[in-house]
This record gives C-alpha cells, structure tokens and sequence, in this order.
C-alpha cells in the first residue's frame, strides 16, 4: 500500500497505485469538489455538466462503499 496525503484536508490515505496530482483527493473532498464542478457548469450546460454529474454520481457511489 502506498500512503498519500488529500490535497485539500491533508489527511493521510492509502491505496494501491498512487493517484495523480490532480486527484488525490479523499472520498469527502471528492464528492465536495464534484458538486462544485456541478454548480459551476450549470449555467452553461453542455457536455462538460453531464460529465461533472457523471462524476459526481461515481464519486457519491464511491463514498457509500
């Protein structure tokens, strides 16, 4: 197991291959960072707010297990 530390409340996590800079970031952050995502894009629709829903709804499904 390889230990990481979240970009964002720094808290220490683990996991088999290390994830790249731009995502490692705890189940909580990641969900956070999502909806975000999702109320950023919700003006200007498109693809890029189905695709930020899209991760949301993985990272939320993540979070649960």
């Amino acid at each position: 197991m390889i230990k990481w530390k979240c970009l964002i409340c720094e808290t220490k996590q683990q996991s088999e291959v290390k994830p790249g800079i731009g995502q490692r970031l705890c189940l909580k952050c990641k969900v956070n960072h999502y909806k975000r995502l999702v109320d950023i894009y919700r003006l200007e629709g498109g693809c890029k707010l189905s695709e930020a829903k899209l991760l949301l709804e993985q990272a939320k499904k993540e979070a649960k297990a």
